[in-house]
């Protein structure tokens, strides 16, 4: 690189720093030439004290500022090297997972059809100021990616989920700078990971604002504490009749709300059916089996430890549970029937029995006349009213 280089280099430096010192004339703001930065001195009696002072400064540093750029700027031609990482932040996290999807590729971005397959994010979540603004840019770079045939989709992201924000008892968003945050490390120490994993969730909707607040918590403690005390509740193999739809209603539910992230209703359904189990008083092997897979994303340690102790076998070894649909609905449900608006008795009926067959249970579970009523009021699958 010869010397014309060299001084372009040194007036670029220059330029730039007095660039960064502009001078105010009627409110105006004008960068000062190299030529006629010494007429400076003879215009002091438009600047204040201060002003004065701070530009005295840069001309009587000015000899010493461009010795010093010169040198600087020697050096970095004598030790250049190429600069290969010219687009950081927002430019590389706009697209870089497209290059996870095939990352040794050394003749294209990615392979056509493995982008076809994972390049489309599935969900993207995050805080909801990061996510917009990261979602124009990525958007931006996709739309351009697209139009030259690079990757085979517009929209680089399925869907958009963004996390709410956890609020003190005033309303504000916590903190650092405002110091009204709750020290996470303190809530685990008292009452454990999982707790305090599982009480987060069940504050609020993931996408909610959520005030914080202690209250629930001790119901979160008891309910893992039940399902610790379900390795003393063991009765046989299988799914029992008792528990069939239930369970399979659960796997649907825990299943779809995990993939939703409505973790909170997740939480909901488990506690259903811990519920169900503590008044039979029995769970069988296959069934806590099948339970401890589908809380484990929710409290990750108690479960690890009690599959381990029960199965002895690691959880994370375990397939996901899958549902029967035809067991997703009871064949039997419970009616009230009446006389007069008042109830007798509650009868259990199979799923939309017609009236004729409600009136037949009623003939046998009972010893109530029903016959020759002035009017019968029946509604499918809810109840059955005998006016006499």
């Amino acid at each position: 690189m010869g010397a014309s280089r060299i001084e372009q280099i040194i007036d670029e430096i220059y330029d730039f720093v007095e660039s960064c010192k502009p001078q105010t004339f009627s409110q105006s703001k004008v960068i000062v030439p190299k030529d006629e930065l010494y007429d400076l001195l003879d215009e002091l009696k438009l600047r204040t004290p201060d002003e004065i002072k701070r530009y005295q400064k840069i001309i009587a540093n000015r000899d010493s500022i461009i010795a010093d750029a010169e040198e600087k700027a020697k050096a970095l031609i004598e030790d250049a090297k190429r600069e290969t990482d010219t687009m950081p932040n927002w430019a590389g996290s706009s697209w870089y997972w497209l290059r996870y999807c095939d990352p040794h590729n050394s003749e294209k971005l990615a392979d056509f059809e493995k982008l076809k397959y994972w390049g489309q994010v599935d969900c993207y979540t995050g805080g909801s100021e990061h996510i917009s603004r990261h979602i124009l840019y990525s958007f931006f770079w996709q739309n351009f990616l697209y139009e030259i045939g690079v990757v085979p989709t517009r929209d680089p992201f399925v869907r958009k989920m963004c996390s709410g924000l956890i609020l003190d008892n005033e309303g504000k968003k916590m903190s650092k700078s405002s110091t009204n945050g709750v020290s996470p490390t303190e809530v685990v120490e008292k009452y454990g990971a999982d707790v305090t994993r599982m009480h987060v969730h069940f504050l609020g909707g993931y996408e909610d604002n959520t005030p914080w607040t202690y209250d629930g918590i001790t119901g979160i403690v008891n309910f893992l504490n039940k399902v610790w005390s379900l390795q003393d509740m063991i009765k046989g193999d299988g799914v029992s009749e008792q528990h069939k739809i239930l369970l399979n209603q659960t796997i649907k539910k825990v299943g779809e709300n995990l993939e939703n992230l409505k973790l909170n209703t997740a939480i909901s359904s488990l506690m259903i059916f811990i519920k169900k189990v503590k008044e039979d008083g029995f769970i069988t092997r296959d069934e806590l089996k099948q339970f401890l897979v589908l809380l484990n994303p929710l409290a990750p340690h108690l479960t690890s430890e009690l599959f381990e102790v029960v199965f002895k076998t690691q959880i994370l070894d375990e397939s996901w549970p899958e549902f029967d649909e035809k067991f997703l609905t009871e064949s039997e449900i419970e009616i009230p029937f009446q006389i007069n608006g008042k109830v007798k008795k509650v009868i259990k009926v199979k799923k939309d029995a017609e009236q004729d067959e409600v009136l037949e249970e009623i003939g046998k579970q009972t010893d109530i006349d029903i016959w020759d009523p002035k009017k019968i009021i029946f509604v499918k699958n809810r109840i059955i009213n005998i006016i006499k």
